[in-house]
């Protein structure tokens, strides 16, 4: 027998130990074969034909054993006996976006629809429930929207408000981010893009009437999305969607009357026609008129300070 560490010999307890687990092995792996599983039932056949023919434990035959096995018994075991897999009616299961995602937008949507009360706060304990979710994930989607401008800071969580300076900043960034926006896609329109920007406009000019408000703004923010889309620039692209949906509510309410759907429909039909020449220059002329009509609207909900 091989000399353990340091020149000492093994303890025959040991090496019995050993010689056991090297020659039970491969009946252990076998076990699991069963009358439905026709290659676990030849393999133990197998085994047990070997094993009878080998009846020494000792360390050199249990290892012959083993080889044996797997170079001369497993080969002959016919892997036609294998039954295939059946073919099931299920289909991949799509990827979706991860929990904090969907938090964040399911809330953001809330706020931008004017569904949530400025004046109500709420832990997150009763946010965690209402929407069926654990603290960590909706704890990371209220810091992004903290981050964005759309919760107040603080304990609890409440929609920001924003007060006549705050708005006067927001309009003023819009005032020079869409006009550029509008030229660059003036300059990028695909006949897609186009397609899908008159498709918009359509929409708009069916919900013109009073019932139909909620698709109107519906209709509005779509158009915006898709004009952004066009210009191809995530990073000002994702500049525009944060500060305009800080003012989404007050937008809401500007549109309440019928003559301010009516110049958002006009500015909208005359961009998309400036986009189809794709002339950058009408298009962010176009735009910045848009824009300055808007901050008058919304600014007038707000009335200025008293000096």
């Amino acid at each position: 027998m091989r000399p353990g560490r340091g020149g000492a010999r093994p303890s025959s307890r040991a090496s019995g130990y050993r010689a056991r687990r090297r020659s039970t092995w491969p009946t252990t792996w076998v076990r699991s074969g069963r009358p439905d599983n026709p290659r676990g039932c030849a393999a133990r056949g197998a085994w047990e034909i070997l094993r009878h023919r080998f009846p020494d434990h000792r360390n050199g035959n249990s290892v012959c054993k083993k080889q044996l096995f797997f170079c001369c018994a497993w080969p002959m075991i016919p892997s036609t006996t294998m039954k295939a897999p059946p073919s099931l009616p299920f289909e991949q299961i799509p990827r979706t976006d991860p929990l904090p995602e969907r938090i964040y937008r399911q809330i953001h949507e809330k706020i931008a629809n004017g569904e949530i009360d400025p004046s109500v706060r709420m832990t997150e304990t009763q946010l965690a429930a209402m929407l069926g979710v654990s603290r960590t994930p909706l704890r990371e989607a209220l810091t992004r929207l903290r981050h964005e401008g759309l919760l107040a800071a603080g304990r609890g969580t409440s929609v920001a408000s924003l007060s006549r300076t705050d708005l006067e900043e927001i309009m003023e960034l819009r005032l020079l981010i869409e006009p550029y926006l509008a030229a660059r896609a003036a300059t990028l329109a695909t006949p897609q893009g186009l397609r899908a920007l008159d498709e918009v406009v359509r929409r708009e000019v069916a919900a013109l009437p009073r019932p139909a408000l909620q698709k109107f703004v519906m209709a509005n923010h779509d158009f915006r999305v898709v004009l952004v889309g066009l210009a191809g620039n995530k990073r000002l692209a994702e500049a525009a969607s944060r500060h305009d949906s800080q003012i989404q509510a007050l937008r809401r309410a500007t549109l309440e009357k019928k003559s301010n759907r009516e110049t958002v429909v006009r500015h909208h039909q005359l961009l998309v026609a400036a986009l189809g020449r794709h002339d950058a220059q009408a298009a962010e002329t176009i735009m910045r008129d848009l824009m300055l009509q808007a901050r008058e609207s919304i600014l007038a909900l707000i009335p200025a300070p008293r000096s």
